[in-house]
């Protein structure tokens, strides 16, 4: 299990991680979402001990990194890509990497045939794509078949057929009890592989919730009532106890929303009224529409349109696409 407890990062006066706490169980896929610079991997290298928090503490069953008696055997990473070294050959690299951690070599080409890199084994890592990169970081961190695992955007750069397989290895590790962490700035991503979800943005918890709470919410529908008289149309379903909203995506304030009656139960009290409407519907909520309700309040505190990944799922969400 890893933990953070009001985990903070200053650097200066700004605050990149900021009393942040969160569990990641083991024998789950969690995603760690958030927009580009919203503090994930400074999380991440806190809990490798990498980076010193200003304050608060990272634990990895119970222990910090830096105390763990067998620290490569406990936790494996993969971090930024770039920073492998060009010359070596990938067997050459592990060999590098087992060595340092005292490791079995038996494990260098274990982890080459796991990763799908048995055949590159001897080739050097400058003439690698992005996804053999990719690749080769997660055997690196699977070096010390280790329980728990760090993974800073492993998908990013694998083709179709790669991040079916990642997909498929990630399941894998979780099923045999494993700790999987995985670190993603694409809802879309993390809805096909993680047990669980966490959000942040600029360094602050927005949610963390399992999944299925998540398809659980997005299995409600509403209805969406659209009317050149909306303030009549609100009197008049509230008086029959109807819970009505106005949709904040329309300017013209024509758009009602209204959580807990159908679209006939709505149409069988405005049909004896007289009030025009111009469209009436039942809307099922998407997955993106329940992501942003359960992010609703820290949405105004992000601020859209500076942070692309809610941006887009706040378009998507309103367009239902």
């Amino acid at each position: 299990m890893i933990q953070t407890h009001h985990l903070t990062k200053r650097y200066g006066d700004a605050t990149v991680v900021d009393d942040l706490s969160f569990t990641v169980p083991n024998g789950s896929i969690t995603g760690f979402l958030g927009p580009n610079g919203a503090g994930k991997s400074t999380t991440m290298r806190m809990i490798l001990g990498l980076d010193r928090p200003s304050d608060g503490v990272a634990l990895v069953d119970g222990e910090k990194f830096a105390d763990l008696p067998a620290p490569s055997r406990t936790v494996g990473a993969m971090l930024e890509s770039g920073s492998r070294q060009p010359r070596l050959t990938a067997c050459a690299y592990l060999a590098w990497q087992a060595r340092a951690a005292r490791l079995p070599k038996s494990r260098i080409d274990e982890v080459l045939e796991q990763t799908g890199l048995g055949e590159a084994a001897r080739k050097q890592v400058r003439d690698f794509s992005l996804g053999m990169r990719q690749r080769l970081g997660i055997a690196s961190a699977l070096l010390g078949d280790p329980t728990h695992l760090i993974l800073d955007e492993p998908i990013n750069g694998l083709d179709p057929q790669g991040v079916m397989w990642a997909r498929s290895l990630f399941k894998e590790l979780a099923n045999e009890g494993r700790t999987v962490f995985i670190s993603s700035h694409l809802l879309s991503e993390m809805e096909t592989v993680a047990d669980r979800i966490i959000v942040i943005g600029r360094g602050r918890l927005i949610v963390e919730s399992t999944m299925a709470d998540l398809h659980q919410h997005a299995r409600s529908s509403h209805t969406v009532a659209v009317s050149p008289e909306p303030d009549e149309l609100v009197r008049l379903l509230e008086r029959s106890d109807a819970s009505v909203e106005r949709d904040s995506t329309d300017d013209s304030g024509r758009t009602l929303i209204i959580r807990n009656f159908s679209a006939a139960q709505v149409g069988e009290i405005v049909v004896g009224s007289g009030l025009p409407l111009h469209h009436l519907a039942q809307v099922q909520t998407t997955l993106e529409q329940a992501f942003m309700d359960l992010t609703a309040g820290a949405l105004e505190y992000e601020g859209t349109e500076h942070d692309p990944m809610l941006a887009s799922v706040a378009t998507t969400a309103r367009t239902g696409g």
